[in-house]
């Protein structure tokens, strides 16, 4: 059984719906019970609050509107229920009927009248236009098709892997040749005399030597290493150099080596280091 409601709970139920139904899903359930006095603890009551849902879904489908097609050339939505609206209708002919006895329903004119020459030839540019416009569409996405195929990333195989790392060792041996060449023969021109016909630039040199090798060697980089007496050696590894110099480390290392063995040799007792 159903339990008791009273009068007073039913108006607020059916004031919180038609709240609900006007603000089309706007509002919700909790302020607008909120907004007729319920109280709190009301609020939070699950069936009260079912309720107002149901009630306020029924206003909604009641009050839902329609189209109601008052002439060939254009349509009139109404919120009306079905009573009101065929009041309406029946109060809207007789006053058409009493104040329009002869009235004749308007149809469209046209403002400047046409010949059926011009009509066709309106006809063929519209289905023309149309045509190219289509075309262009068409084109327009098969370009950018192209462009989504074009950038789209792929995994190399394995065989492009390896031949892509061969030519890079390959490339990186010529710059080791064409450094070492240019250095030696930058060397040799920079100890000839002043105003000697066969003395060249580091510039020239680098042309020079990069033309035969097919190399990218650098006559800044060349004439730097040549200035610190790194003839005839291979370019550096690119990244920040270390502490001590390569060879300063290895002279170090190859010198504390031959102290231990030396030690070693020569002492009586167990070396401690």
């Amino acid at each position: 059984m159903s339990e008791a409601t009273s009068p007073e709970e039913d108006e607020h139920v059916d004031h919180a719906s038609g709240i609900i139904a006007a603000g089309k899903g706007k509002i919700k359930i909790v302020q607008a019970m909120k907004l007729v006095g319920f109280l709190s603890p009301e609020r939070k009551d699950m069936k009260l609050y079912q309720r107002v849902r149901r009630r306020s879904h029924q206003m909604a489908v009641s009050f839902a509107p329609r189209t109601i097609k008052k002439s060939s050339f254009f349509e009139v939505e109404s919120t009306l229920t079905a009573p009101e609206d065929s009041i309406v209708t029946t109060t809207n002919s007789a006053t058409s009927t009493s104040t329009n006895p002869t009235s004749v329903p308007v149809t469209p004119m046209r403002l400047d009248a046409a010949s059926p020459e011009e009509d066709v030839d309106n006809e063929s540019m519209s289905t023309s236009t149309g045509s190219e416009t289509s075309t262009a569409r068409q084109s327009g996405s098969n370009r950018i098709q192209m462009a989504e195929v074009d950038l789209k990333k792929r995994r190399r195989t394995t065989a492009q892997v390896q031949q892509d790392q061969a030519k890079k060792q390959k490339q990186t041996e010529i710059e080791k040749k064409a450094m070492k060449l240019a250095t030696a023969r930058i060397k040799r021109h920079k100890a000839l005399p002043r105003g000697h016909k066969d003395k060249k630039s580091a510039l020239t040199i680098c042309q020079e030597v990069n033309a035969l090798y097919g190399s990218n060697v650098s006559s800044k980089t060349a004439a730097s290493c040549v200035s610190k007496g790194r003839i005839n050696c291979s370019p550096q590894k690119r990244g920040p150099s270390s502490s001590p110099p390569k060879k300063v480390y290895e002279a170090l290392k190859w010198a504390h080596i031959t102290y231990i063995k030396l030690e070693q040799a020569n002492a009586k007792q167990q070396s401690s280091i």
